[in-house]
């Protein structure tokens, strides 16, 4: 994550060196990509492990400390934006929050050097040596699977329908569905994101099991009314509405993903799974979703098609969770 950061932040701009910075750019915004879906497994199994009794509490500050660290960056775009004229904003301006962002690194490594291995993790390593027997990864297919179905719904819902928030720095329409219905200035924008950040921070460390197969289920019988509504009434009101709803829904649901997720693989293969579900999931279902969602505008020639897409990750999301609900209890019953 630091090597990625850094590279933006004393990147070179276009007039020194041409293409290469937009290719450098792109390959640092890679790596931390890479950086953030490999440390989602070895995180939340981190935080699982250490915990019997409040799994579901501590995995949810996975999603939780995400939503806190929106909050910083939207406040740190408002000051920035607030405070420097646009000239040096674009010239230099745009650095800071990433020079800000170099704390991963010295932060990040003493962290590591203080903490101790998870208990579980320990009792299953010393059940090795002891001969017993061992999970490999490649009879988990299933589960991985499984995994990335639950993800589905989570990225779906940040992909399309927070991401109706995002927009070039013109305020132009882009390729986002929100910005096919509604443009918004940039100041009524980052108001939009500050309540966004604040929902979905202030509930994240919350919910159950159940809560995520209601949230699919109330997403997918919603989401094309709400896209309906909006689309009826193109005011910044109803999109920051919308967004407020869309994130109490992606709060509920994610809040607890990760404990869910970390349940489904044993211990020994629990960081590889869930690392590997989550990045499948978000790959799938989130990088492409901008093809996804202009594919279903061009065969249906409806601006609401972008609601189909997210109804479509919702069933799927509602399936997998209803699978790996009925092996739960089976387990139990054979236990």
């Amino acid at each position: 994550m630091m090597v990625g950061t850094l590279t933006m932040a004393v990147m070179p701009s276009y007039r020194h060196i041409g293409i290469t910075a937009p290719l450098l750019i792109l390959l640092a915004r890679l790596v931390q990509g890479f950086a953030v879906g490999g440390e989602f497994g070895s995180a939340t199994a981190f935080m699982v492990e250490h915990s019997d009794a409040r799994r579901g509490y501590y995995a949810s500050w996975q999603f939780a400390s995400q939503g806190l660290a929106a909050i910083m960056a939207a406040a740190f775009g408002s000051l920035l934006t607030a405070w420097l004229p646009q000239p040096a904003l674009e010239s230099w301006g745009w650095r800071i929050p990433f020079v800000f962002g170099l704390l991963v690194g010295p932060v990040g490594y003493y962290i590591r050097s203080h903490l101790d291995e998870t208990p579980e993790f320990l009792a299953t390593r010393l059940a090795k040596k002891a001969s017993a027997p061992g999970v490999s990864f490649s009879n988990q297919w299933l589960n991985l699977l499984l995994a990335v179905g639950i993800v589905a719904q989570s990225t779906v819902g940040v992909y399309v329908c927070l991401a109706t928030l995002h927009a070039d720095i013109r305020g132009q329409a882009t390729a986002s569905p929100g910005h096919r219905i509604v443009r918004c200035r940039r100041a009524q924008r980052r108001i939009a994101v500050h309540l966004l950040a604040v929902d979905r921070r202030a509930l994240r460390p919350a919910g159950t099991h159940p809560h995520m197969l209601a949230t699919s289920i109330f997403m997918g019988v919603t989401i094309y009314p709400m896209f309906a509504w909006l689309q009826a009434h193109p005011t910044v009101t109803s999109l920051v509405v919308l967004q407020a709803a869309a994130g109490i829904l992606k709060a509920a649901y994610s809040g607890p993903m990760p404990a869910l997720m970390s349940e489904i693989f044993p211990t020994r293969v629990r960081s590889t799974g869930l690392s590997i579900g989550y990045v499948l999931g978000v790959t799938l279902f989130g990088g492409f979703a901008p093809t996804i969602v202009e594919a279903f505008i061009h065969f249906t020639g409806d601006k609401l098609a972008p609601s189909y897409y997210v109804l479509l990750a919702a069933v799927l999301s509602g399936v997998s969770l209803a699978i790996v609900a009925w092996r739960m209890r089976s387990a139990r019953r054979t236990a």
